[in-house]
């Protein structure tokens, strides 16, 4: 979590189980500083993660599960289209009930009817996620096209303002696990995904899929004394 140093003017990553819960929860708390630790990101995300192997792997990843996932789709949408059907039939017998004039607690109709319209609303939502149509992904990178995308992304993400970069890491990477030596990053491939789909690093993407491990490969890596120095 965040700390803060003389009024505000220097800004800290610190342990937060320390922070919130003392030293039985971490008896040796550590805190680098927020610019740092942004820049280290930043730099392992571009150098070590926006490469072409890189990405061809990642992208294999994400086509493999984006075939699972529309598997999965097609029995969760005839699932959901079934709770619908249910909820609208309750609302019906609701309203005719109404006027068949055997409505007695107009006070608990209204609640029960507001319950029923706010869970069929909910399952209208959610079927509107399932029928959402994902961006398309390149089928395959040549050598060329996955070094022309990798040296645009690290362009992208070097070149933008700090505000930016924030959101580029926020929707690249689901952790940053840190300790004394070394800081460790993983995210969702469906980020990589979609960015080597444009070609660019315009949205925002968080996807709750497999971590980065291409090919058998570790996520970025970086040691925080030999980067500081």
């Amino acid at each position: 979590m965040v700390r803060t140093g003389k009024g505000g003017r220097y800004r800290y990553y610190a342990c937060a189980a320390h922070r919130l819960k003392g030293t039985r929860a971490c008896g040796k708390p550590i805190a680098v500083p927020e610019a740092q630790l942004d820049q280290l990101v930043i730099g392992a995300l571009a150098e070590r993660l926006l490469t072409p192997k890189r990405l061809s792997g990642l992208l294999r990843k994400a086509q493999a599960h984006r075939r699972t996932l529309a598997s999965g789709n097609v029995h969760r949408r005839s699932e959901m289209r079934k709770s619908l059907k249910t909820v609208d039939a309750k609302i019906d017998r609701f309203y005719s009930a109404l006027a068949e004039g055997t409505v007695t607690d107009t006070a608990l109709f209204r609640s029960k009817l507001n319950d029923l319209q706010t869970e069929r609303d909910e399952c209208i939502r959610l079927l509107s996620l399932l029928d959402t149509d994902s961006p398309q992904l390149r089928k395959a990178l040549s050598r060329q096209q996955a070094k022309s995308v990798a040296t645009t992304l690290k362009r992208r993400l070097l070149d933008a303002p700090k505000p930016l970069q924030r959101r580029y890491v926020r929707g690249l990477v689901s952790n940053i696990l840190v300790d004394r030596e070394k800081a460790v990053i993983s995210g969702p491939p469906a980020a990589i995904a979609a960015a080597i789909t444009s070609g660019t690093l315009e949205r925002e993407v968080r996807s709750s899929v497999r971590e980065w491990r291409p090919q058998g490969e570790s996520n970025p890596c970086f040691s925080l004394e030999r980067a500081a120095s």
